[in-house]
């Protein structure tokens, strides 16, 4: 439990280190949480229950210290958006940054040899999000 602690307290370090400009721009706290991952890998598994199924969602401190690191993520998006879009948009970038991370470091997809410009390139898009069929200009 101790380690998942130190881990959640440092992550939400990182998070808060980002560098973050006027507009609230979300890319530099993303790209901190993959790279913690990255950096981390068998941390960042067990920070989230990887082989202890159910045992971290229990335990207090660690719920909390998670809370934290969230929290980092949903200031951001108050710069952005309307009270009532911050859950589900805070929801929608901890799971894009956590499957990107966990894909990343278990190695299911190669980043090329700059893998921060792609981690980059990704959270770019999200802030986009997806052109519908009448948006795109090929056709595809």
């Amino acid at each position: 439990m101790a380690l998942a602690e130190r881990g959640f307290g440092e992550l939400a370090a990182r998070l808060q280190a980002a560098p973050s400009n006027a507009k609230g721009q979300l890319a530099p706290a993303g790209m901190a949480y993959v790279a913690f991952a990255r950096d981390n890998p068998g941390l960042y598994r067990l920070m989230f229950g990887e082989g202890f199924k159910g045992a971290f969602s229990a335990h207090d401190r660690i719920r909390a210290l998670r809370s934290d690191a969230y929290e980092v993520i949903k200031t951001g998006l108050s710069r952005r958006l309307p009270t009532e879009e911050i859950g589900t948009a805070a929801l929608f970038l901890w799971s894009l940054t956590h499957g990107l991370a966990l894909l990343m470091i278990d190695g299911q997809f190669d980043p090329g040899a700059d893998p921060e410009a792609l981690v980059a390139a990704v959270l770019r898009l999200s802030g986009k999000g997806l052109p519908t069929s009448a948006e795109r200009t090929d056709p595809a």
